[in-house]
């Protein structure tokens, strides 16, 4: 179980703990690590990474990258490919670090385009530009 990474949005949260969006969104970090045995990346305008109720030490990482533009989801694949680099990272911090990058791709693009006109293939084509080399 440590190893998974789930990516819901409130909604999909407020269905897996039967519970309503307002209750999820009222308190993101114990959603985000107390209902699963796994790394949970709970979406929305601000990202909540968890490590799951049975990590030991187990982190919360709060995003505030990011805009609006980024209602197109490429993120589940930035997440993967970052955690494909170094199998010895913890999964949550993969997950945080590509929450991160995801959003700075919508902070780059907007800087010269509008956020109503970003797609998934702008994202990715932005990595290059977030991405630390």
């Amino acid at each position: 179980g440590t190893n998974f990474i789930l990516t819901p949005h409130l909604k999909e949260m407020s269905r897996l703990a039967g519970k309503t969006t307002d209750e999820i969104k009222n308190d993101m970090p114990y959603y985000a690590t107390a209902q699963a045995e796994c790394n949970i990346v709970l979406k929305d305008a601000r990202t909540v990474v968890g490590e799951g109720r049975n990590i030991p030490d187990g982190k919360i990482y709060i995003n505030t990258s990011g805009n609006n533009a980024l209602a197109t989801d490429v993120l589940s694949g930035i997440i993967a490919g970052i955690a494909a680099q170094d199998i010895k990272m913890k999964p949550a911090l993969a997950a945080a670090f590509g929450v991160y990058v995801h959003g700075l791709t919508a902070e780059k693009y907007t800087e010269t385009k509008s956020r109503y006109s970003m797609t998934a293939s702008d994202i990715i084509d932005m990595l290059q530009d977030v991405m630390p080399r």
